[in-house]
């Protein structure tokens, strides 16, 4: 379980090993005498389930280019111990083209018979059949469940392009690393996306050293020069179409460590508390080594 620390400078992360109370069975009498009877053991613990109303979404034929009426999925707990939902999210061959207008369910706690919705509407960005997963991650034993999703494109594709909206675009060059910390060594990893022409994509172009470029779009590695490279990269759809566009990426050395006799950390002691897990109730305490952070800036190399 990874938990929070606060520090006076500010907010520390830390893993935390969680002790998990474990009711244990009853044990018998087995005495001698005749008059031995064994123990009952205790009922099972509660579970949480999880019940989706539909059980998939299917969206009418859309128009490329516009957007449909939103649809809800209704996940409601139909166990008897609280539903923890860690997150609520489309996924899947097309999850651009499906968007969660509104999530009531992501950190949400279900007691038993009650229930949350989120709501998704259908932009398609081609013609044709298009498809996603919602995808609901929680402390139920099945978890993740699932519910596919499906809606009809309409309409004459319009020219493949490359899809920069997650980039910090000027002058016709993308930034893939800004806000972000690029390290010389360190991994990264982005994806370049498409939209338009005809579906599959493939991907090619000479990146920076250190990073692999793969087929799908997936651009990943650990950047090996530094200094900031500019270079281009090619969709190719399936009908033999291109396009291309500049990118650019700025790689820096890591931060220097910490420089001795800087102020620390010390060791800070936390209770465990939380919904079921697995019929499982979090308790205990768990304790977080802050001494290889620095309230100077920068950071301490661990062992």
């Amino acid at each position: 379980m990874i938990g929070m620390g606060r520090l006076r400078s500010g907010f520390l992360a830390f893993a935390a090993l969680t002790a998990l109370a474990v009711p244990a069975a009853a044990v018998g009498d087995h005495g001698s005498g005749g008059g031995g009877g064994g123990g009952v053991p205790p009922p099972p613990a509660g579970a949480p389930a999880v019940t989706f109303t539909p059980t998939s979404l299917t969206f009418a034929a859309q128009a490329i280019g516009t957007t449909s009426a939103p649809q809800s999925i209704t996940i409601a707990n139909t166990g008897n111990a609280s539903l923890f939902i860690n997150s609520a999210a489309t996924r899947g061959a097309n999850p651009l083209d499906f968007t969660q207008v509104s999530d009531g369910c992501s950190g949400l706690t279900l007691a038993p018979g009650t229930s949350c919705s989120v709501s998704i509407t259908f932009s398609p960005t081609a013609s044709g059949t298009r498809s996603a997963t919602f995808i609901l991650t929680d402390n139920a034993a099945n978890s993740p469940q699932t519910v596919p999703i499906t809606g009809t494109g309409t309409g004459q594709n319009p020219p493949l392009a490359i899809d920069s909206r997650f980039f910090t675009c000027a002058n016709g060059v993308c930034d893939i690393g800004a806000g972000h910390n690029v390290f010389v060594n360190n991994f990264f990893s982005t994806s370049f996306l498409a939209s338009g022409g005809t579906e599959p994509y493939t991907w090619s172009g000479q990146v920076p050293a250190g990073l692999t470029l793969r087929s799908s779009g997936l651009l990943l590695g650990a950047p090996s020069v530094k200094g900031t490279s500019t270079f281009t990269v090619t969709v190719t759809d399936a009908n033999g179409a291109t396009a291309t566009g500049t990118f650019s990426l700025t790689v820096t050395d890591p931060p220097p460590p910490t420089p001795p006799g800087c102020q620390t950390g010390g060791t800070l002691k936390e209770s465990l508390s939380g919904p079921a897990f697995n019929g499982r109730t979090p308790s205990g305490q768990a304790t977080a080594d802050e001494t290889k952070f620095s309230g100077c800036g920068g950071f301490s190399l661990l062992s």
